[in-house]
């Protein structure tokens, strides 16, 4: 689809609104009389009821009485309502309310019809209209005190989700069944609020509380949004297709009853005018355009004598004579200088249609029109014989209706350009100065000031200019809340899809639509579900289809004008903003469009049946329908009351979207506006002309010199009918605003004004906060932020993938290809057979032209074969050259989407690299203390890492020598619970500020080698060590390196070490750790084996008892090497600790041995303490160690853990894998990540 919606690509040049007329104007001058119209809010009441049902719902009215019956017999009631006392009366209807509760749709249906008969008046019991008028406006207040309206409307709300469903949308709505539910309920809050809309305007009311509480309940949200906002959303779902069963005429009309109850007619817009005028400190209002209208006389010329004339007596040669001279004065150039008096009173009257096709005959008629009538001498006797003389029309008044006005702005322009003129010299901001100009120009300054009119739009404006230039000390007043603000809040969010969905609605409604716009269903609350069989059946559905066209295009430009005009007196930005969208939705040639039409015709037509109206339908015998039926009407009205409304409706829509923007009327005059407008003066009706001419005005002075001085009496008309600016050089085209490259600014500049002003007021965002807020780039957090969808956009989320994301792309690819492999070849390929067939029409013409005798008829034969050749190469040329100009868009539009997404992804580059560089710089200028560290000397040839096998110690070995046995006295030693502090050596050692990685699990038996089997290794707790989290990811250290502890034991070396011999250690004496780094690394020698140093950084004390049991902790065993990092050796291990140490066994570990003092053999079997351990603690467990970091399972077999989760070891693998218990759970862990409770 294009944009224009006819399935076909749009053309790159303007759109011109123009079209061929249909039919002929077969309504002459003669036919178009002056109407009588009275424009006003809406029309009667009686009329506006009448116009809620089609004349398909007909059957529909005895089933809302057979409801009444049924549910009066169920309450055991006689069926009439007039019988009923008051009290039994709401009896009644708190009981059809409590029907509306039931979850059974059929019992809650059937109370919705009974109070919808109940609203329309009993119509079954009364006998006149009057009496059914009456009764209806007694039980709509009754129903409505009791609370049936907002009962009602939860009613709608239910019907409206329901509708909303995928198996709704899904069906097609073809006929009067699909929206049975909604037409009732929505029929029922129409009579409520038609009926109290009449009341509001009836002061003497009885119902006036009743009044003030229902315009009060309209402002209250019915559950998340007012009435008017639910009713438009209505609108937006039909127009999307998601529910197109809806009953719009139904809902427009509604609509419109609301707003005009809740925001108030004419009446209350001059009201509220007047005292906003009054708090401004501004003149009040002398004029009242409407009421000074209705004393005006329509323009129209009065009846071509001529032709009179000439029907009357044909063969009078006299007659004529003066049929030609005055034939020839019509076609003259207007000349009013030489005019009399009495002939410019005449042209006054009847001039000002703007039609140039009509006559200027009657401009010499005498004015003493006896005297001509009794002149047999005179042309015009057998005019003035043959219809009797109307009486002189009443003098029309000699001045101008309208008081001249001047806006500031162009008092400003005024005196910048005399000071420019007669001094030299522009004083910008100075309205006072005037020294140095003639006098002349001081009077014309005083004229124009005492003619300045200051509006309400330009003190708002300026406002808002003060409050964007200093926000701090000119902040926003306090809001007042109005009803135009409130709905204007409401509106705000989804407001240009509100006003797209009703133009939508308007254009497939419009008499000048074909079946092209019908992809909007508007016609589902009119079409039967079997169609009409005979002719007058369909006579009558063809009448109701076209009033209800009308009914709704009078609806939505009601809505439109209401909307705009509140609006604009509550805020002028709040007018400028509906009024750009209304501009962006092409309302404008939507306007022009409507109008391109026989408009007389169209204001004449009288598509209504009376006899089917409501409630002559109805009440009393109702005739069959025959042909006079059909043909019955008010003859006596030659026009439609809501044809007229809709027209001058539109028009005044037009006049508020164009007036002061110089680019919204160089888009009249683009879609050459002019014509239409001109044809539009042919109805008579002095506000439609007035509006009309307002719209020429506005343009004149861009339709060229040649337009005005063929249209001198249209421009007459406007000088005598539309209000003068004293300084506005319309005529003439003069004016220095008529400068069209500046006219896009000054859109732009008002558009980015209207958008401060919304997000100032309304919390829609703004610069300020945009500059505040920081720009996500994580692409984790953006993917974990909880963002609320719709209900509505969760249901129809494949629909929005397939319409936006595949069909877009796809639509374009295939337009692409076709462009490619059919259009521009085929467009090649019939210029080539363009010349070939030139080439023998040349052939063709030259012979003819050679060998006819008439040569001046193949001469005049060879033109036209040129002429057409011609044009039709001209044709293919300009469709070829279209199709290639297509092609360069769709590639640069292709461009420029992959420019799009390579700048993203640069953008997205240069942000994860800031981020980086960021994160970097943070880590290298961090404020940190780090001592020097030993340096990794890695070995020049690597060798042969050894396999690591853990071998039981041969206790037997200790028995001969005596330090096998346990000793039952106190341990010696420095007790767990006491330090002395660390050593003075215990400074020197550094800190490592990165986290160790988890041993992978091809390389796992360093770990085990560097800690020990028993879980102790080379450093203690009071080294702190790994206790700081890494602010980056450390360096690999390459996998031949040694691992660099900080503190390393005596005799530590790169190189193999020999195997040690199993079996008892002796001990050597003690001495201090600078003692090993005298010794000789280098020796062939084993070295000795170092003194323990405790977990807390103290050296034990060794104890000389022989009781004492010493364990040897080995580096490797005779089955092979253990298997070490990078291939490097493990330095020697120190002894197993002493009696100190063995004192602390009990504190994170099971006790491995009991002390007694018999002499043992062997290690005794591992016993926990019972009844300190949780239960899910096995018995067999080897150590209990304390997480210094947190880790994550990457693997189902894998443990979890926090930093101080407690952990019992099971078992210790060869390849850095301990397997353990954590709260009952049993899983693998890596070792480097705990490390032993002490």
């Amino acid at each position: 689809m294009g944009t224009n919606g006819n399935g076909r690509r749009a053309g790159a040049k303007i759109p011109d609104v123009r079209r061929p007329m249909e039919e002929a104007d077969c309504v002459n001058d003669m036919e178009s009389p002056e109407l009588d119209f009275v424009y006003d809010d809406c029309d009667t009441q009686a009329n506006e009821i009448s116009e809620l049902y089609s004349y398909t719902e007909h059957p529909e009215y005895q089933l809302n009485v057979k409801a009444f019956e049924d549910i009066m017999e169920e309450f055991n009631y006689p069926p009439s309502w007039q019988r009923l006392t008051n009290k039994q009366q709401r009896t009644v209807i708190m009981k059809l309310l409590e029907h509306l509760d039931v979850a059974v749709s059929e019992i809650r249906m059937r109370a919705t019809r009974c109070i919808l008969y109940l609203a329309q008046g009993c119509w079954a019991e009364m006998q006149s209209d009057a009496e059914q008028a009456h009764w209806a406006r007694i039980n709509v207040m009754m129903l409505y005190d009791m609370g049936t309206f907002s009962a009602f409307v939860e009613l709608l709300n239910l019907e409206i989700v329901r509708s909303s469903s995928a198996i709704a949308s899904r069906k097609l709505a073809e006929s009067l069944a699909d929206s049975i539910n909604l037409r009732v309920i929505l029929s029922v809050l129409y009579l409520i609020t038609e009926y109290m809309r009449t009341e509001k305007d009836n002061n003497e009311s009885e119902y006036s509380h009743l009044v003030k509480n229902f315009k009060e309940e309209l402002g209250t949200p019915f559950g998340e949004e007012l009435l008017p906002v639910k009713l438009l959303s209505m609108v937006t779902h039909l127009c999307a297709g998601t529910t197109p069963h809806f009953p719009m005429k139904k809902v427009l009309l509604l609509l419109w009853k609301v707003l005009l109850v809740y925001l108030g007619g004419s009446k209350e817009l001059k009201e509220r005018k007047s005292k906003l005028r009054e708090q401004a400190g501004l003149t009040p209002l002398s004029e009242d355009t409407i009421e000074i209208i209705k004393g005006m006389r329509a323009s129209s010329p009065p009846p071509s004598a001529a032709d009179m004339l000439e029907n009357q007596n044909p063969g009078q040669r006299k007659l004529k004579e003066n049929e030609r001279a005055l034939r020839r004065q019509t076609f003259m150039k207007q000349t009013s200088l030489d005019e009399s008096d009495e002939q410019i009173y005449v042209d006054k009257e009847d001039t000002g249609n703007g039609s140039e096709d009509y006559s200027m005959e009657f401009q010499s008629i005498p004015s003493d029109g006896a005297q001509a009538e009794n002149n047999p001498n005179c042309p015009y006797y057998m005019y003035f014989k043959q219809f009797d003389s109307p009486p002189p029309p009443p003098p029309l008044p000699r001045s101008l209706p309208w008081q001249s006005k001047v806006r500031q702005k162009d008092i400003d322009m005024f005196l910048e350009n005399v000071r420019i003129k007669f001094v030299g010299y522009s004083l910008p901001g100075d309205r006072q100065t005037i020294a140095g100009l003639p006098q002349p120009i001081h009077e014309g300054i005083d004229i124009l000031k005492k003619h300045m009119y200051t509006s309400l739009s330009e003190i708002q404006a300026e406002r808002e200019i003060e409050i964007a230039r200093s926000p701090l000390t000119k902040g926003e007043r306090e809001v007042e809340e109005t009803e135009a603000e409130i709905l204007y809040r409401a509106m705000l969010p989804n407001l240009p899809q509100y006003m797209i969905a009703l133009l939508k609605i308007l254009l497939a409604a419009a008499p000048t639509s074909t079946a092209k716009t019908y992809s909007i269903n508007i016609m589902a609350d009119l079409l039967p579900e079997e169609m009409p069989m005979t002719v007058l059946q369909s006579l009558k559905l063809g009448i109701d289809v076209n009033r209800h066209k009308e009914i709704i295009v009078k609806a939505v430009t009601a809505i439109l004008m209401l909307l705009l005009k509140h609006f604009k007196l509550n805020h002028v930005y709040q007018f400028e903003f509906m009024s750009q969208h209304l501009v962006y939705a092409n309302c404008m040639p939507l306007v022009l469009k409507f109008f391109n039409q026989n408009i007389l015709s169209y204001v004449g037509a009288k598509n209504t049946i009376p006899m089917f109206d409501f409630p002559a339908c109805v009440i009393g015998e109702q005739p069959e329908l025959t042909k006079e039926c059909l043909d019955i009407g008010d003859s006596s009205v030659p026009y439609s009351w809501r044809n007229v409304f809709s027209c001058i409706n539109l028009l005044r829509i037009l006049n508020k979207l164009t007036k002061w923007k110089n680019a919204r009327i160089m888009m009249l005059v683009v879609f050459k506006s002019a014509p239409i407008l001109k044809r539009t003066l042919k109805v008579r009706h002095a506000l439609m002309q007035f509006y009309v001419l307002k719209l020429l005005k506005m343009q004149t002075k861009y339709l060229g010199r040649q337009w005005r001085k063929t249209n001198m009496k249209t421009i007459s008309a406007i000088y005598s009918k539309v209000r003068h600016r004293l300084n506005d050089d319309w005529a003439f085209g003069n004016d220095v605003d008529a400068r069209p490259w500046d006219f896009q600014d000054e859109e732009c500049a008002l558009r980015v004004s209207v958008d401060r002003f919304n997000h100032r007021r309304y919390g829609t965002g703004g610069d300020q906060e945009i500059e505040l807020t920081p720009l996500e780039t994580d692409i984790n957090s953006i993917l974990e932020a909880n963002i609320d969808l719709d209900d509505e956009f969760k249901e129809n989320y494949e629909l929005w993938l397939e319409q936006e994301i595949v069909k877009s792309s796809y639509f374009k690819m295939a337009e692409l290809a076709a462009l490619l492999q059919t259009e521009i070849p085929e467009g090649r390929s019939h210029l080539t057979d363009s010349h070939t067939n030139l080439e023998r029409v040349a052939d063709y013409c030259e012979a003819n032209y050679f060998q006819s005798e008439n040569k001046r008829l193949a001469l005049e034969s060879t033109k036209n074969y040129t002429t057409q050749s011609l044009a039709s190469v001209a044709y293919q040329i300009n469709t070829l050259a279209y199709n290639f100009l297509q092609l360069l868009e769709l590639q640069t539009m292709q461009l420029a989407e992959m420019e799009g997404q390579m700048n993203h992804i640069a953008q997205t580059v240069a942000i994860h690299k800031e981020k980086v560089a960021r994160r970097e710089i943070g880590v290298l200028t961090a404020n940190k203390v780090t001592n020097r560290q030993y340096k990794i000397i890695a070995p020049a040839n690597p060798e042969k890492p050894i396999k690591y096998v853990r071998k039981s110690i041969d206790y037997t070995a200790l028995d001969e020598i005596g330090h096998g046995a346990r000793w039952n006295g106190a341990a010696s030693g420095t007790p767990r619970g006491r330090r002395s502090g660390p050593p003075a050596n215990a400074a020197t050692l550094p800190a490592p500020t990165t986290k160790p990685p988890t041993p992978p699990a091809a390389v796992r038996a360093a770990s085990a080698a560097n800690t020990g089997t028993l879980g102790r290794g080379t450093l203690g707790k009071s080294s702190r060590e790994y206790r700081t989290p890494p602010a980056v990811a450390p360096p690999q250290v390459p996998s031949h390196y040694a691992p660099n502890y900080p503190r390393r034991p005596p005799g530590y070396s790169t190189l193999p070490v020999a195997q040690p011999q199993v079996g008892m250690v002796h001990p050597n004496q003690h001495q201090s750790a600078t003692n090993y780094s005298q010794q000789d690394l280098h020796s062939s020698m084993p070295p000795p084996p170092s003194p323990l140093i405790g977990s807390d950084g103290e050296h034990s004390q060794h104890s000389s008892l022989p009781g004492q049991f010493i364990f040897q902790r080995a580096s490797s065993s005779s089955a092979g090497g253990g298997s070490i990092r990078g291939g490097s050796v493990s330095p020697p291990l120190p002894p197993p600790p002493m009696d100190d140490e063995l004192a602390h066994d009990g504190f994170g570990r099971p006790h491995h041995l009991t002390m007694n003092t018999q002499y043992t053999s062997a290690v005794p079997a591992i016993v926990p303490d019972e009844e300190d351990l949780p239960g899910w603690v096995p018995k067999n467990y080897i150590e209990k160690v304390v997480a210094i970091y947190d880790y994550y399972a990457d693997k189902e077999d894998e443990l979890s853990f926090q930093e101080s989760s407690v952990i019992y070891v099971l078992k210790k693998n060869d390849d850095g894998w301990w397997e353990g218990v954590m709260d009952g759970v049993t899983g693998l862990f890596p070792g480097n990540y705990v490390e032993p409770c002490v």
